[in-house]
């Protein structure tokens, strides 16, 4: 027999006792009576602690009504409220305006270097259930339990941080959100949670429908968290590429769901080998090439997100760009740039991959090239034929201000993706003006450009902030 309580350390022997008692038969009463006493000596006498749980021998009595005694049981023990998380101001508008959100993947570890506190207002975790990984019911990985240590160390009134769940896997999500609770995140200071990796290809309406139903799901699980003072914010990430998925996005958000944020991904989120026809591709498209097959491009995002905030009441805007590159192995007759054919398939190497990877080993380091059309670099391996195509600081600075100068009238923030490919120790110093982090430091100063009106006034304000660090003459150079 089993007594399941939630009780402090220093009565869980109160009520074994009281447990004991009614199991004999000894009906409720306020106290303890000296007849009761060779009852209570035999508990202390049989209790011990053994396996991380109180154990006690129950005495047999024959002919004792259980639903009577387990009436008295279900009366008396009756179970403490779990604690709730601990608050934070609780703010009477919604998840920051144009918020500079921070996601870490797969390759996370307890070693991994995050921005200062303070620099993204959010980090996510993208995405449980990728992989076939990290499932609500299963076992947690590093890369996520890293990322919960992490939460619970950092200060919330800077940073917060969320969990994604993967796209591909809604429908287990919905069905394991019915029998598990959420209280490991709360625990460790997770509060936030969504689905950031939507594609478009490939995916019909229905498919977002559960996607939607999804997300409904997560904001009721959250409910009781806000009631105890926390914000609690359920985010989507999506690709929108064309009128037809801007008005769907745009609708639902008015008829079935609002999240509080709606991220519309401008990076591309499967690999160029995964493609109807694989073409090597940055991971941010400026102005994808007429024929491209499935892509879209960041000026596809950004019409989204106008359409989107177009009816008033919608949900907070935010455009995506990825610091991970991008492997592929260009066909042989093939010339050697930016969306050239590629092999397609499911090849043994990785998708994705870092800049670090390739800046510091030949071949790939005496192959790189900015194609300054593409907006991106690459570099190459001639005997293999692969590929890395990636942003660097410089592309990352021009897209963003392009795409933010062409929509002044749409305030938005900015989501980095994959952080955890970017250059955290200076491997790269070569390609690096600001040291760690220094594609990153790019991206906020470029994000944080909101009255530019023009492509140089944006640039000028990137540089004017760098003028205050003489070494970074380098980076003023290209952008200027």
């Amino acid at each position: 027999m089993v007594l399941k309580i939630s009780a402090k350390s220093d009565t869980t022997v109160d009520e074994l006792q009281r447990f004991c008692m009614e199991n004999m038969g000894i009906k409720e009463k306020p106290a303890t009576k000296m007849n009761d006493e060779h009852v209570l000596d035999y508990v202390r006498q049989t209790m011990e602690f053994k396996a991380g749980r109180y154990q006690v021998r129950l005495r047999w009595r024959e002919n004792v009504t259980l639903d009577d005694k387990n009436t008295i049981a279900e009366k008396r023990l009756i179970q403490a409220p779990p604690p709730t998380p601990p608050p934070i101001p609780h703010s009477d508008s919604s998840i920051k305006p144009l918020s500079l959100l921070c996601t870490f993947g797969y390759t996370t570890s307890y070693q991994t270097k995050y921005p200062p506190d303070g620099v993204c207002d959010y980090i996510f975790y993208d995405s449980m259930y990728k992989h076939e990984r990290n499932t609500l019911l299963g076992t947690w990985g590093e890369d996520v339990l890293s990322m919960l240590y992490k939460a619970s160390k950092t200060d919330r009134t800077k940073t917060q941080f969320g969990v994604g769940f993967a796209f591909e896997h809604r429908l287990r999500l919905l069905q394991d959100l019915a029998n598990t609770s959420f209280r490991n995140f709360w625990d460790h200071s997770v509060f936030h949670f969504g689905i950031l990796d939507c594609p478009a290809h490939g995916t019909t309406q229905a498919d977002m429908n559960e996607v939607f139903q999804a997300l409904k799901a997560l904001d009721n699980r959250v409910q009781k968290t806000r009631a105890s003072g926390n914000d609690s914010y359920i985010v989507l990430g999506a690709v929108s590429h064309t009128s037809a998925w801007n008005t769907y996005f745009r609708d639902r958000f008015s008829g079935f769901f609002k999240p509080d944020l709606f991220i519309s991904l401008g990076h591309q989120v499967r690999g160029d080998p995964q493609r109807s026809s694989c073409v090597a591709t940055p991971p941010t498209i400026l102005d994808k090439p007429e024929g491209l097959a499935d892509a879209h491009d960041l000026y596809d995002a950004v019409r989204a997100l106008a359409y989107v905030a177009s009816q008033a009441g919608g949900p907070r805007l935010s455009l995506s760009v990825s610091m991970a590159g991008r492997w592929s192995k260009l066909l042989p007759t093939s010339r050697v740039e930016i969306f050239s054919a590629c092999e397609k398939g499911t090849p043994s190497w990785r998708f994705f991959g870092s800049y670090t990877e390739v800046c510091n080993r030949p071949p790939f380091s005496t192959n790189l090239l900015h194609e300054a059309q593409r907006y991106a670099m690459r570099a190459f391996d001639p005997m293999t034929r692969r590929m890395l195509v990636f942003d660097d600081e410089q592309s990352l600075c021009q897209k963003l201000c392009l795409a933010k100068v062409n929509h002044t009238d749409v305030p938005f923030g900015v989501a980095v993706y994959d952080l955890d490919y970017e250059d955290t120790e200076n491997t790269c110093s070569n390609l690096n003006s600001m040291g760690p982090y220094s594609r990153f430091e790019v991206v906020a100063l470029a994000w944080g450009t909101d009255e530019a009106r023009d492509v140089a006034e944006c640039f000028s304000v990137v540089v004017a902030a760098l003028e205050r660090d003489p070494s970074l003459a380098s980076l003023r150079k290209v952008l200027w």
